[in-house]
């Protein structure tokens, strides 16, 4: 399989144009799924229960604030 030099150059573009701060990464797993779809990829993005994540005993913290994972 050959890679494509100009179209990775090309989303990867794409993809550090989308601010995507530490805790709000949404728009650019969006942005990286609607990639892999083009590619014929499946992508799944979901959503996580923050809530039950951190009132587990195991929950190590979290790097930053966020209100989503």
């Amino acid at each position: 399989m050959e890679v494509d030099a100009a179209a990775l150059a090309r989303d990867l573009a794409a993809a550090v144009r989308v601010p995507s701060l530490t805790g709000d990464e949404r728009p650019v797993l969006e942005l990286l799924a609607g990639l892999a779809r083009d590619a014929g990829l499946e992508a799944d993005l979901h959503r996580h229960d923050l809530t039950a994540l951190r009132a587990h005993p195991d929950h190590p913290g979290e790097e930053a604030p966020r209100h989503e994972l």
